[in-house]
């Protein structure tokens, strides 16, 4: 949770506009990790230690509700008996939905009454956006800006402007 969880939950809430929280629920398991009878790959992650401490859990999973009536639903995992690793966002509002897998992203709504699949053709640009925040963040104790939580690469911005989701 606390190496990519963290970031992937900060990414979904700023693309729901930021809900306040009302209420969460969540559960971490750690199975892997000093499990001798697993045939799992991921039962053998690094070298035992004597007396070495395993400090990270193998999923956590979780589930947040908003004041706005939203709700978020989160499953991180590093080591599960599943067919693929995969890191995805979706998000489903009333009238349009999204999916961002694989680096690419893909909106389902209705045009006209019908069922429309649309997969932008976003910049290849790299955008340095760890930068950008370590610049802002410079600026604000320099006093040349005020903090804002909101900042985020163009794309991303253009993004979340086109899916105007509700729930």
């Amino acid at each position: 949770m606390i190496d990519l969880g963290v970031h992937m939950i900060d990414l979904a809430v700023w693309l729901m506009g930021n809900p306040k929280p009302i209420a969460v629920t969540g559960a971490t398991y750690t199975k892997f990790a000093n499990n001798d009878i697993s045939d799992s790959v991921h039962s053998q992650f690094g070298e035992k230690q004597e007396n070495g401490t395993f400090d990270v859990e193998d999923l956590a999973i979780g589930f947040i509700r908003f004041e706005n009536g939203a709700s978020l639903q989160i499953e991180f995992s590093w080591a599960s008996n599943i067919g693929e690793e995969m890191n995805f966002v979706e998000l489903r509002g009333a009238r349009s939905g999204s999916s961002i897998k694989k680096g690419e992203l893909q909106i389902f709504t209705e045009t006209s009454g019908q069922l429309t699949n649309i997969s932008p053709v976003l910049s290849k640009k790299q955008v340095d956006a760890h930068g950008e925040h370590i610049r802002h963040f410079i600026d604000v104790l320099q006093q040349r800006v005020e903090p804002s939580l909101l900042r985020r690469s163009q794309q991303t911005l253009a993004f979340a402007g086109f899916l105007h989701l509700k729930t």
